[in-house]
């Protein structure tokens, strides 16, 4: 019983990571888009 607690728990942190993860790479996506746009924006003006 013991084991099947540490691996649920053990799930949860990793999906925890996982998350955290995706935000951050979702924030990585976002600040290269607004880079880019700046870049265009000014290769424009």
């Amino acid at each position: 019983m013991r084991v099947n607690i540490d691996e649920i728990e053990d799930t949860q942190l990793l999906r925890r990571e996982v998350r955290r993860w995706q935000l951050v790479a979702l924030l990585n996506a976002i600040a290269a888009f607004c880079f880019a746009l700046k870049a265009v924006l000014e290769a424009l003006l």
